[in-house]
């Protein structure tokens, strides 16, 4: 019935909103300091049982819906206290990615200790425990059913101990959700009472797909996301009463009207074992640099050929200037700064290269304050961090014929070009 029609099951009212609704908007210590478009997509989120969180990169998406679910929990709390308990709940997180999960989870769980010892109502904080089952017999929790990755279908409908949970299932980075993974989880929803929130961009990277599918005779496109699936009505026309589009931007746009805050430097400064070309690089009066690797014109230079030939040599040739300004960028920022750095690639073959060029462990141990991450777009996306290298130096060939679709996506570059914060 959600697939078929979203806006008719998204629309429900759900059961003893109105408490919920009422306690949110009585009581202005529970607003947790939201913008005016996510106060709007949070009362919307209690008044409606689905409901599409999307924006630009960097709109808060991930740190809304940390938000939604302390607020939610902390209503709960009181409505508990004043006797209007609303029952059992349980708040399910999901995304495509183990990266994208552990993203949220951190995030609720800096926004929880950041906001509990502020809201004067201590009586009604209660700390927050999340659990991450791995294996069963290492944590019992009461209520929890362990369910094998290969059993993943055993959820759909397991009874909830005394059958009366209401359930909240939250999907980050939903364009990446591939809609027929998506229905194991939704399968766990009671019929009546579930609620569904999804956040993503559509305008970023969508599922993977392996191998060409026939097109949908129906509006459900099953190779589709699951964010694609849902922000349309049953004749398959966009869908705009369950969606809410977040408008602060706390991204790149911010910093490029300030760019003399984004790079952070320490007094132990020296640079002086770089060459100039890299030292150019990281110019602090300069927030985006494009860099343009060339080859030789010669014909006849044997390491042009090689490179040219084999996607490995050409991304070993990338690795090493890649390695030089991680090197000297953590070199800048000195041991004792804290600093994020990202390198996003699109290929696993640059990925390797690279992880095996710049040495990752002893930069890690030598620098303990910086957060160094080298992996595919696809892993990136959700996260941010002070400095984003974005490697697309690519000159075999074959690879750019058979790949180029996949390789320049336009999605692709907006998830890589948005990582930097």
């Amino acid at each position: 019935e959600l697939m078929e029609d979203p806006n008719k099951w998204g629309l429900r009212r759900p059961e003893q909103s109105a408490d919920v609704f009422l306690e949110s908007i009585t009581n202005s210590v529970r607003q947790y300091d939201m913008t005016l478009s996510q106060e709007q997509a949070f009362t919307k989120v209690i008044n409606h049982r689905l409901q599409i969180i999307w924006g630009p990169p960097g709109s808060g998406k991930t740190h809304f819906l940390a938000l939604t679910i302390l607020r939610f929990i902390d209503i709960l709390c009181s409505l508990s206290h004043k006797g209007k308990g609303q029952g059992p709940h349980t708040i399910v997180l999901t995304a495509h990615t183990h990266t994208a999960i552990n993203n949220l989870v951190a995030r609720v769980a800096r926004l929880h200790e950041e906001i509990a010892p502020h809201m004067g109502s201590e009586h009604l904080i209660r700390p927050l425990t999340i659990y991450r089952l791995k294996d069963p017999s290492s944590t019992q929790v009461k209520g929890v059913i362990y369910v094998e990755p290969m059993d993943l279908a055993k959820l759909q409908r397991q009874p909830q101990g005394d059958g009366n949970d209401d359930v909240m299932l939250m999907i980050d980075e939903g364009s990446q959700l591939l809609a027929a993974d998506a229905i194991h989880a939704i399968e766990c929803l009671d019929p009546e009472r579930g609620r569904l929130i999804v956040a993503g961009d559509h305008l970023q990277l969508g599922p993977i797909i392996l191998g060409d599918y026939p097109a949908s005779e129906q509006p459900t496109d099953p190779t589709g996301s699951i964010m694609k699936n849902l922000m349309r009505k049953k004749n398959n026309t966009p869908n705009r009463q369950l969606g809410t589009f977040l408008q602060k931007i706390y991204g790149p746009n911010y910093q490029v009207q300030n760019p003399s805050k984004s790079l952070p430097f320490s007094g132990e400064f020296r640079g002086s074992s770089f060459p100039g070309e890299i030292r150019r690089i990281l110019d602090p009066d300069r927030s985006a640099v494009c860099i343009e690797l060339q080859l030789t014109n010669d014909k006849t230079c044997q390491e042009a050929i090689k490179v040219r030939s084999d996607p490995r040599a050409a991304a070993y040739l990338e690795a090493v200037f890649v390695a030089g300004i991680v090197e000297f960028y953590l070199e800048m920022v000195g041991k004792n700064t804290a600093t994020s750095l990202f390198v996003a690639v699109p290929h696993h073959i640059q990925r390797l290269a690279i992880l095996d060029k710049i040495q990752l462990p002893e930069l890690e141990k030598k620098y303990p304050l910086a957060e160094i991450k080298v992996d595919t777009t696809e892993k990136m996306q959700g996260q941010e961090a002070d400095l984003v290298v974005v490697c697309f130096a690519l000159f075999d060939d074959f690879m750019l014929v058979n790949e180029l679709a996949y390789l320049y996506s336009v999605h692709r570059w907006i998830v890589a070009l948005s990582r930097a914060r």
